[in-house]
């Protein structure tokens, strides 16, 4: 019995290996919200190298048939064996997610230097408004959430290095307002992103005074990345059923508002994102090197009428739900995303009145990209 046991076992991981390269490869996992490994050409130098069989073991997992439901089956085994710690993701209470990320996990020498390098563009331009908003995890926000003894970097640590560090350009640390908001939900479930609400609390931070924009409900089925993780079938049911599916918010915004990105004409709320996994791509369809919003011309930073009417944006996705609610506050928003800019970002801040750097924390702390701005 047990060496036609063994026998069946081979079997099965034999067929399975030959349906790998039989089968045709899929080029994107819309449940992981990424792109899978396609086998490239063999070379002897991509043997000797061991990039070859780095390439090859990615390529396998990456393209076993049934991959979603061997990681469902895997979640719900390491859940029946009481763990909370999934792919890098803490299972925290009232279904949310959050990502693990420990100190050894941050780049502190690159984070200094990120800072450093936002001073030194503070005092380059003295004339206009510089600020950075290095925005919490979701598990900084929501401590009481965590799973038991989870451990999550040191930010209280990092925000203070920021504080000794800027001099001339101001720091924008959300955490209070945030606290000040936490009876609406600020960041989704399974995602790393903060929600609409989240955003209308940085929003105070930075504008100092409240947003005026109404919010509206646009979806009650977000599963984010995190989701994609761990691909837990509990996850996929309504809240009040002990699932953890969220709404997407969107503020409500005049008709002037005119949007490109890359060039092009595209709208600031990208509705067919609504019915696809990645819901969160509702803002504007997701990321650009350049996105320019034109909107209302009225008064910048402190309410001074006449100043601060053109706002640059250096970012990551944290400030697409962001920055639509500044229609109202400036003539023109312009977004920069250094990962896919490949323009002179000189000649856009020269242009600016006020400048943001706004980044997730942990994100900024990993950003190698911030040398593109060349001072």
């Amino acid at each position: 019995m047990k060496r036609f046991f063994v026998y069946g076992f081979a079997l099965l991981l034999a067929i399975t290996g030959v349906s790998v390269f039989a089968g045709g490869d899929r080029s994107f996992s819309e449940n992981e919200n990424r792109y899978l490994t396609i086998l490239g050409d063999v070379t002897s130098a991509k043997v000797l190298s061991g990039d070859f069989q780095k390439e090859l073991t990615a390529y396998g997992s990456d393209q076993i048939p049934g991959r979603d439901n061997y990681m469902e089956a895997s979640t719900l085994l390491k859940k029946m064996t009481g763990r909370e710690d999934i792919g890098n993701v803490y299972l925290g209470k009232e279904g949310f997610y959050f990502e693990k990320k420990l100190d050894k996990d941050i780049d502190f020498n690159r984070y200094g230097k990120n800072l450093e390098k936002v001073e030194r563009i503070a005092s380059a331009y003295g004339e206009k408004n510089v600020s950075l908003m290095l925005v919490p995890e979701s598990g900084n926000v929501y401590p009481e959430l965590l799973p038991k003894d989870a451990k999550i970097f040191n930010h209280e640590k990092m925000y203070e290095e920021a504080s000794q560090t800027l001099e001339k350009c101001r720091l924008v640390n959300p955490q209070e307002a945030l606290a000040a908001d936490k009876p609406d939900q600020l960041y989704y479930r399974t995602d790393h992103h903060w929600t609409q609400a989240g955003a209308y609390a940085g929003y105070k931070a930075f504008m100092g005074k409240d947003c005026k924009l109404e919010r509206k409900q646009v979806s009650d089925s977000f599963l984010g990345t995190l989701y994609s993780k761990v691909l837990d079938e509990k996850a996929r049911k309504p809240v009040n059923e002990g699932g953890s599916l969220d709404n997407i918010e969107i503020p409500v915004i005049d008709e002037h508002v005119k949007v490109t990105a890359d060039g092009s004409d595209i709208p600031i709320f990208y509705q067919k994102a609504l019915e696809e996994k990645d819901k969160y791509k509702v803002y504007f369809g997701g990321n650009y090197g350049i996105v320019n919003i034109k909107g209302q011309q009225t008064a910048g930073i402190g309410g001074t009428t006449g100043k601060g009417n053109k706002l640059v944006i250096i970012k990551d996705s944290f400030a697409n739900c962001f920055a639509p609610l500044l229609v109202n506050d400036y003539s023109e928003i312009t977004m920069i995303d250094l990962r896919y800019f490949a323009g002179n970002p000189k000649e856009v801040l020269e242009g600016a009145d006020d400048i943001l750097f706004l980044y997730q924390l942990s994100n900024f702390a990993g950003d190698s990209n911030l040398v593109k701005l060349m001072l």
